[in-house]
Formats: C-alpha cells, sequence, structure tokens
C-alpha cells in the first residue's frame, strides 16, 4: 500500500509518549498497529490514533522512526512479507527499501485502559497549556515524596510544589474530585491542542480534534492544602530587572543538561542580583545591578518559569523568607525553608 510519508509520521510521534525504552510490558517499545489505529502503551502512558498504515502487528518503534525520518521521498510503498525467517514489514522508496522485523500478533495490553463513555468527555478549558506551562516546573523529583512529583488537579485549579516552590493556576479541568497526575505524564498534552478530557477510576484521558487520545494513569493521594500559605504570601514589592531573563539563558547552557531538575540559582544581596546554574558539564555566574535593599536571599527557580515571571509580571513580594507573584489566575511562591 502507498502511505504518504509526512503524514505516517506525524502519527507516529503523536504517540510517541506511550512508548518505553524499557521492556516495562510487552511491545511496550513498539508501535502497534490495528488495522485503523495505532497505538502504544507504557503502563502509566496510552496513545491511540488513527493511521494512514493500514496493517495489524507490532513494529519496533525506534527504528521505524529513524528510517521515515531519514527517507525522502514523499510517498512510500509499505508491504508484509511472511518467510522462513518470520514476518517483515517492507518499506519501499525511489531506488532504495528496508526491511523490519514485525510481531503479527498484538500482545500489548493497552485493553486493560477503561475509556470514558461517550457522553462523559467534557469540554477542555481554552487556557489549559497555559496552567500546565505555569506548574510543571514547580514539582519535584523525589520518588519517596510521590505527590509532590505530581501536578494536583483540583476542580478550581491546578497546581505543584516540590517542597520549596509552589505554582497555582485558577482553571477548571472538569474533574470531580482532586486528583494527582505525574508531571512528565501532563506535559505532553501541553502542545497537542487538547479539547475534550475524560475520567475513568484510573485514568484521566485528553482527546483532540485529530482523534488522538492520550491517558494519563491518575492517583487519589494526600495532598497538603497550600491555600493559606498562598493567601498569606506578602511583603515589599520588587522589579527583577530584564536582564536577568538573559543571564538565566545563559545559566541555563550548563543547566539544561538536566531535563528533570532544570534550575538556576538567584541571590538578593544589596542592591544586586546574582545568577548563576551548574551542570555535569559546567558551570555560569552572572551579577546584575538592581534597586534592593532588603535581606539576603536565594531560591531555585527554573529558567522557563522565571522567564515568564519576568515578561509578564511587572513586579514581585519578598519578605524574610519568601518570594511570590501573583497577577490573574496564577500564583508563584519560593520559600528559603521546607513548606511540609
Amino acid at each position: 500500500m502507498k502511505v504518504d510519508r509526512t503524514q505516517l509520521l506525524t502519527e507516529l510521534e503523536m504517540v510517541s509518549p506511550g512508548l518505553s525504552s524499557r521492556d516495562i510490558i510487552e511491545q511496550s517499545g513498539c508501535f502497534v498497529f490495528t488495522g485503523n489505529d495505532v497505538m502504544t502503551f507504557n503502563d502509566e502512558i496510552a496513545c491511540t490514533h488513527s493511521t494512514c498504515l493500514k496493517i495489524k502487528g507490532a513494529v519496533q518503534a525506534e527504528p521505524l522512526l529513524a528510517i521515515l525520518r531519514k527517507l525522502t521521498d514523499d510517498t512510500l510503498r509499505f508491504n508484509v512479507t511472511t518467510g522462513e525467517e518470520g514476518t517483515e514489514l517492507v518499506i519501499s522508496g525511489k531506488k532504495r527499501r528496508a526491511g523490519m522485523t514485525m510481531e503479527k500478533e498484538v500482545l500489548l495490553p493497552i485493553d486493560t485502559v477503561d475509556k470514558p463513555k461517550k457522553k462523559k468527555w467534557k469540554k477542555m478549558p481554552n487556557d489549559y497549556a497555559d496552567a500546565i506551562s505555569y506548574v510543571k516546573d514547580c514539582a519535584g523529583k523525589d520518588q519517596t515524596r510521590f505527590s509532590l512529583t505530581c501536578i494536583h488537579i483540583h476542580p478550581d485549579y491546578i497546581e505543584a510544589c516540590d517542597g520549596y516552590q509552589i505554582g497555582r493556576y485558577k482553571t477548571n479541568f472538569a474533574v470531580k474530585r482532586p486528583v494527582l497526575v505525574p508531571k512528565e505524564s501532563l506535559g505532553y498534552i501541553e502542545s497537542l491542542g487538547m479539547s475534550e478530557i475524560g475520567e475513568t477510576k484510573n485514568w484521566m484521558h485528553f482527546r483532540n480534534a485529530n482523534g488522538l487520545v492520550l491517558s494519563c494513569r491518575r492517583y487519589v493521594e494526600d495532598y497538603r492544602d497550600l491555600t493559606e500559605m498562598l493567601d498569606k504570601a506578602k511583603g515589599t514589592s520588587i522589579k527583577l530587572p530584564k536582564g536577568v531573563k538573559e543571564a538565566a539563558e545563559r545559566a541555563e547552557v550548563f543547566t539544561d543538561d538536566s531535563v528533570s531538575d532544570n534550575q538556576i540559582k538567584l541571590q538578593l544581596r544589596q542592591n544586586e542580583v546574582r545568577v548563576s546554574g551548574t551542570g555535569t558539564n559546567g558551570w555560569y555566574k552572572e551579577k546584575r545591578r538592581m534597586t534592593y535593599k532588603g535581606p539576603k536571599l536565594s531560591f531555585f527557580v527554573s529558567p522557563a518559569l522565571l522567564t515568564k515571571l519576568i515578561d509578564k509580571y511587572e513586579s514581585c513580594e519578598i519578605e524574610s523568607n519568601q518570594l511570590s507573584v501573583r497577577l490573574g489566575k496564577f500564583q508563584y511562591l519560593t520559600v528559603l525553608t521546607d513548606v511540609e
């Protein structure tokens, strides 16, 4: 069959969040084709999307993506062949061919992911991508404190806290009761144009207009009420200089090798702010002049979040042990001591 290479590649990349490089479950590193759809599942995320490649079976994801990206043909021909050495998916272009091992039997247990009934889907908030973008960098990475590695979805807001900083964005994800979703899982939907949300017992489901369904495992655990802490956050108003943004971008050269914990350090001193970043390949430090006569204060923040704070907010409030920003739907607080 003839297939548009770009269209197929787009379909596969959209379901890639459900892949795993480790053999967590059978075929978790594969694209699984069912005749009409392509699926992935790694036990935490499940993805389903219609596909132009109408075959049945499982193909290792990494080499399939790699060859599709390197081929230049607009149209490719795909054939499934079975011989003494097993089943192959043969890809043919102009003056070039490739064959990939294929498993005809579908073993991926994606059927264990219960889907919402048709009438249970609800509209996603228009600002969901902004909400996730703002709060995700406030979640932690310490798996011994699992709830702090998640985004807390409340009927009235979503929030995250790593024990030292809090981010809350007021919006309505149409959930019946508060739930936790790991930040990595929820982060995938940020740029996928999701328009609908659905809940089942163990899963949060998101669907876009193109038919992509991404399901994230959800957890119901205790999560500390942060409202009182956020409501009390106030102090002296200060303005971070715009130059801090450029300094942070330079410091990030050395911190972005740690994807799960990409943070830079800010130190406030008399009439000065110091920006620094340290990673496995080196470090960076820079000083900027600013109007500040308060106590010494230092905190860590992700470069992406700091950029948003400087671009969108004229000032922040600071007192002896915390810095806070509040404007519109978003509120941010960072403290020097553990908030737990």
